[in-house]
């Protein structure tokens, strides 16, 4: 009888060191992967993004008065472009600057009277930066195309130079953005993106599809400012009012 019951409780403590031992082994087994995937996770991270600086701060802000009060608390850049130079473009949706010890890059994301939304990007030029927007690619033009600077086919992929503005085209000859130096202030403007339900995918906007009630920077700009409108005085004129 007592052997019997001593091999029971033999048993039963080797049933139990058993699920002990399978339990530490699975516990183990999932730390391991949770490891690696993390490990993955982080080398793909680091592969992708070996420029990034992720912890930079970004400033994203999308109502104006949070846009005012920043302006105002912060030490911006000389010549500084400011929303009041650019409200006759659209209402404000957002300003950025990815990178809070870097104010000399920054944008605005704007929408007009009629939904359409326009990005500008601001980039205050180093003095070694400062020049002219001729390139090696840039086909630079004596005189305006017939058709204008909207439908742009024959410069595929190519940016083209005209009376100090420089128009990059994409593939399929869509105008994408506009670009121009005024003093050490390069300003580039191109038509956002949507997402577009019925595609189930982003999109890209087209400036042939501007249509702005009255004129402003970009009409300006587009036109290949023929008038030869002073840039400089009109923004200038604009953040007085």
């Amino acid at each position: 009888m007592r052997l019997k019951v001593m091999i029971l409780v033999i048993l039963v403590l080797l049933c139990l060191l058993c699920a002990v031992s399978c339990n530490l082994t699975d516990t183990n087994i999932n730390n391991l992967e949770d490891s690696l995937t993390e490990s993955s996770y982080a080398k793909d991270t680091n592969t992708d993004n070996e420029d990034l600086d992720i912890d930079a701060e970004s400033i994203y802000l999308t109502s104006v008065e949070e846009y005012y009060k920043f302006i105002e608390t912060d030490v911006m850049p000389n010549d500084f472009i400011t929303y009041d130079m650019l409200k006759d473009i659209g209402d404000l949706q957002s300003f950025v600057i990815p990178d809070r010890d870097y104010l000399s890059y920054y944008g605005y994301h704007l929408s007009d009277e009629n939904g359409f939304l326009i990005d500008v990007f601001i980039t205050h030029l180093e003095e070694a930066e400062k020049g002219s927007l001729v390139a090696t690619d840039t086909v630079q033009l004596q005189a305006k195309p017939i058709e204008g600077f909207l439908y742009g086919k024959e410069f595929d992929n190519n940016k083209v130079f005209y009376n100090d503005i420089q128009y990059t085209y994409s593939s399929n000859g869509s105008l994408r953005y506009i670009t121009t130096i005024i003093n050490s202030v390069k300003i580039s403007i191109s038509p956002s993106s949507i997402y577009d339900s019925d595609l189930g995918k982003v999109v890209e906007l087209d400036f042939v599809d501007y249509k702005p009630s009255t004129e402003n920077l970009i009409t300006y700009l587009i036109s290949g400012n023929e008038d030869n409108v002073d840039i400089a005085r009109y923004l200038a004129g604009k953040s007085q009012k």
